[in-house]
This record gives structure tokens, sequence and C-alpha cells, in this order.
């Protein structure tokens, strides 16, 4: 889920994780976002209990070539912060 922070478009999309590392996503979704967004995320990962919640600004996007979707790259802000721990942890 990500949850977009600009104004005046506040708003919350559904997405799928297409890809994850330490310092950002890739999400595929049916909306177009801007470079430079601020986004929060909650992110589920398969055999972690919980979700993360993240913040990050997205840093591209282009449409998906099979369908009408986009995929979506976002660059996690913030992950030196102590409340990051557990996400460091995942690429341990």
């Amino acid at each position: 889920m990500l949850h977009r922070k600009a104004e005046p478009m506040h708003a919350t999309l559904y997405c799928t994780t297409v890809d994850i590392s330490l310092s950002g996503l890739q999400l595929k979704l049916r909306q177009a976002l801007a470079s430079g967004e601020p986004v929060e995320l909650v992110v589920h990962v398969p055999g972690h209990s919980g979700s993360f919640r993240l913040r990050g600004e997205t840093r591209w996007c282009t449409a998906a070539r099979l369908d009408k979707s986009y995929l979506l790259g976002v660059e996690l802000t913030g992950i030196e912060d102590p409340e990051y721990d557990d996400w460091r942890n995942l690429f341990i």
C-alpha cells in the first residue's frame, strides 16, 4: 500500500511489490506518479510477521509493457534511523 503525501493529491494506492532492496523498492500500480514525490509505504514481506512502515521518494515511473499498469521506483529515506532496524535486518 502506498500513501501519496503531495498536495493536493493525498491518496492511498494499492500496489504490488516487484522487487525490494535495502534502499528501495520497485512497485507495480495502476496510476503513474511523478518523480520526486514523497510517499509512505506499508510493505508486507512473506515469512515476516507484521508489516513495515517506510518513507520514500519516487525516482522513476514507466508504463508496463503487458498491461495498463506502471512500474515505479521508490528510494527509501531515513533508513539509518533506528525505526528501520527490522527492515535492515532483512538484508543481513
